[in-house]
């Protein structure tokens, strides 16, 4: 697979309320899909397979 995103940590009271904007839908869009992208990462997935689960391109170095 390719590049990790960044090792990140999230406390439970940060992971419940990224959760909840990530599902909201009322929230705009794209710090909602950013949520998303945060929670993935602190999950240790790989960049690419983000991309792919959120049908997003991959930002490349």
């Amino acid at each position: 697979m390719g590049k990790r995103s960044v090792a990140i940590q999230v406390t439970l009271q940060q992971q419940v309320l990224l959760e909840r904007i990530a599902r909201s839908k009322k929230a705009a869009q794209q710090p909602a899909q950013r949520c998303r992208i945060v929670l993935l990462s602190a999950t240790g997935q790989h960049n690419e397979a983000q991309a792919e689960e959120l049908s997003v391109d991959r930002q490349r170095d």
